[in-house]
């Protein structure tokens, strides 16, 4: 047995020991691009291969590349008839293009595509291009300045056009076969031009001496296919709508005149396409949103007013339905070929209908009545750092999605409430009373809204002048500036406690300030948009954090629902007070948010009502968890003895070996939920104080307001936010409620009357 196992490693390293068919590198002419042309007698294929000597830097007094061209019967005939013309054993992975000219094309490009797959030594990923009113050999021979290897700027132009203006194509040739053979889509290719400024040779050396070359090629259209065959020709604007409704582009440029003399320029950077084919109707509605920056204006008009902006966004609108309308008017009744893949949405949604359609569907397509729809938002109006100032929220930096906005919802409600538990003093009813806080909490936050849309979600600042004048507006204004900060100040003290006590014991105060200020002031300069990004990630770290702990507690034999009992003990009056406690704590915060419903997009602020319940729900599960699993771990006595219930109870959790501490997650839940609390409340006051200057923006306001809040933290006796609402808890009758309750109820009632009476006057004026 080991004989014959040294005999098998004998025979291997023999085997490889030597190159039976060895090429040295100077016999390999690495092939950059084909190209094939139809002739009479078959086909003519040409070659540009690189010229190693010459890329090296050897040989200064000869060209980078050269080309060859062979003629024959069939591709492969035509391909060996290349190796009698070139000492040089042609290499052709590294093959990027094939031109093919438009006999080639309008014949039917499946034979090339199949040649080239076939071949083992071509890879997929390369370009197919069409020559427009040209012959590929003739491109093959144009130098150009830009490209050692000219043919490579065609493989470089297609991906450039592609990322920055929209109107090429990259298809592998994969997805070449494929589509050509699917009887539900068409394709389209590249197709490139000689732009020639004066009569040049092939292959002219001046073309590459000269500052402006005579001769350059030119990608500016796409070539449509119906099956493999050749229709017709796509212009470079047309490209460009066929890559948004194809979803293969997100950026393309729209203009329009307005008045038939200004001018605008729109770049569109997000897009959502959805085309719904109808067959029993014999339509097809295509739904088209897209967000973009006005690029140009030429149009006279003040970009602060809303209303303007909304005119301007009509405009573009129309021009692009005009523009997508036309552009599949000529892909029905022009090219008649469904180079959309409307075909394709058909057999996708409904596979038996495609099975009797299919095979007319050429004739079906150009029938098909096509209804486009068009959202288009302005979501910029040009240069964000120089225009910022002047476009407010416009800007897409100040604004804040549904989705961001009820995330930042949730992680407001449910941080400082777990960070000290207001809840613990109703006992072993923490559940009642939080569940009818909750209640009160939507209805408090219901009329919040309410004053907010009264208003048309103007800002807080817009609100009380209009309510209050001018002079009484900007006292409130000032009163609640003062309240959001020293909210700030307060939880920012509160949170650098509790990391003082858990992860940095016996550090300096002030450095733990700084360290929780640093991102927050970060995310400010940033923009709100900034922390509602955040807030959509971080989200689910928190929820993914909580699940565990919850978990861990009620399959632990340390939690007891015991504790629970009796129920309503000493009735239901003492809870009175604690329900009154933890309606403003924390539902009664949500005041906050008066100054971020102006952030909320306009087509979305009728959703801001549900989208803010689900968030009060999703809260309220995570409070009620919270309180209920401090008081069935810690008991009702020991619960009120401790300032941090929530991580002290989690401190004695364990699960087996793996997880033998779960505080650390409670902390990451504090810790995170804390960050987006003392962001929004820092913003409130920013925004607030930003009206009262109307100098400086928040963001340039932030970083000397951080220190402001620092200093006034400092003086604040330990656990801040707890002494706050301990005065609440204590003095129903303290002066804090009036910002989360008197106020805004005053505020709301005065809203409701002018509202009425305006409804009321325009009745009067339509009657008469």
């Amino acid at each position: 047995m080991r004989r014959l196992m040294y005999v098998m490693v004998m025979l291997m390293a023999i085997s490889l020991s030597g190159c039976g068919h060895k090429v040295e590198m100077s016999q390999i002419g690495i092939v950059a691009g084909l190209g094939i042309d139809q002739t009479e007698n078959g086909y003519l294929m040409t070659a540009q291969v690189v010229n190693p000597s010459s890329i090296a830097g050897n040989q200064h007094d000869t060209l980078s590349v050269f080309s060859i061209s062979g003629e024959g019967e069939t591709l492969f005939d035509a391909y060996r008839s290349l190796n009698s013309l070139t000492a040089k054993v042609l290499y052709l992975p590294h093959l990027s293009v094939i031109v093919v000219n438009e006999d080639i094309a309008q014949s039917g490009i499946d034979p090339v595509v199949d040649f080239v797959l076939r071949n083992v030594m071509i890879r997929p990923n390369i370009t197919l291009v069409v020559a427009n009113h040209t012959t590929a050999r003739e491109v093959l021979n144009v130098l150009t300045p830009s490209e050692q290897i000219p043919i490579n700027q065609l493989n470089s132009l297609s991906n450039l056009c592609l990322t920055c203006t929209g109107r090429e194509v990259n298809y592998n040739l994969y997805q070449v076969s494929g589509m050509v053979n699917d009887p539900s889509s068409n394709i389209v290719l590249n197709s490139v031009s000689i732009d020639s400024k004066e009569k040049s040779e092939e292959g002219d050396i001046q073309n590459v001496l000269q500052m402006e070359a005579p001769s350059q090629l030119k990608i500016d259209s796409l070539a449509a296919f119906q099956g493999d065959q050749l229709v017709g020709y796509l212009t470079s604007k047309e490209a460009q709508y066929y890559n948004l409704l194809v979803g293969t582009s997100k950026r393309y440029v729209v203009t329009t005149v307005l008045d038939d003399e200004y001018k605008l320029s729109y770049e569109v950077r997000e897009s959502k396409v959805d085309v719904k084919p109808n067959l029993e109707t014999n339509k097809v509605t295509v739904g088209c949103e897209v967000k973009g920056i006005l690029m140009e204006n030429g149009y006279p008009s003040d970009l602060m007013n809303p209303v303007n902006v909304s005119d301007l966004e009509a405009a573009l609108g129309n021009q692009l339905k005009q523009d997508i309308q036309s552009f599949i008017d000529k892909t029905q009744n022009e090219l008649a070929s469904d180079i959309l893949g409307v075909g394709g949405k058909v057999h996708q949604k409904n596979p038996k209908k495609w099975a009797e359609v299919s095979g007319y569907w050429e004739d079906i397509y150009p029938k098909l009545e096509f209804d486009v729809k068009v959202k288009l938002e302005i979501t910029s109006v040009g240069d964000v750092a120089n225009l910022q100032e002047k476009v407010g929220d416009f800007l897409k930096t100040s604004r804040l999605s549904l989705n961001q906005f009820s995330s930042l919802l949730v992680l407001f409600l449910s941080s400082s409430a777990t960070l000290v538990n207001v809840g613990r003093f109703s006992g072993a009813d923490v559940w009642i009373s939080l569940l009818i806080s909750a209640v009160l909490g939507t209805l408090l936050f219901t009329m919040y809204y309410r004053i907010g849309k009264l208003h048309q979600f103007d800002s807080l600042s817009g609100i009380l002048t209009d309510l209050f004048g001018k002079f009484f507006g900007s006292l409130i204004l000032i009163a609640y500036s003062g309240y959001f900060l020293l909210m700030t100040a307060s939880l920012l003290k509160s949170t650098a406690d509790v990391i003082e006590v858990t992860l940095m014991v016996d550090a300096n105060m002030i450095l733990i300030m700084l360290l929780l200020m640093v991102p927050i002031v970060y995310g400010l300069i940033l923009g709100v948009n900034a922390i509602g990004r955040s807030s959509e990630l971080l989200f689910y770290v928190v929820i993914l954090c909580f699940i565990p702990l919850v978990i861990a507690v009620f399959t632990s034999d340390i939690f007891s629902f015991d504790r629970f009992l009796p129920v309503l003990e000493k009735g239901f009056s003492p809870l009175k007070q604690n329900i009154y406690t933890m309606t403003l704590f924390p539902y009664g915060e949500s005041i906050v948010f008066l100054t971020i419903f102006p952030l909320l997009p306009k087509e979305g602020k009728g959703k801001i009502l549900r989208y803010s319940y689900w968030a009060i729900v999703l809260a309220t599960i995570i409070l009620l968890a919270a309180d209920v699993m401090c008081v069935g771990i810690l008991g009702v006595g020991l619960m009120k003895n401790f300032i941090y219930p929530f991580f002290n109870a989690m401190k004695m959790v364990g699960v087996n070996v793996l997880f033998e501490r779960l505080d650390p997650l409670a902390i990451i839940i504090v810790m995170m939920t804390c960050f987006f609390k003392l962001s929004l409340y820092f913003y409130a006051g920013l925004s607030c104080i930003e009206k009262l200057i109307r100098r400086f923006s928040y963001r340039q306001l932030a970083f000397p307001f951080s220190v402001l809040i620092i200093f006034i933290a400092m003086h604040l006796t330990t656990g801040g936010v707890e002494d706050i609402y301990q005065a609440i808890l204590n003095h129903p009758k303290n002066l804090l409620p009036i910002f989360q309750l008197v106020i805004p109820s005053i505020v709301w009632m005065l809203s409701e009357f002018k509202y009425h009476n305006h409804v009321k006057q325009l009745k009067t004026e339509a009657h008469k």
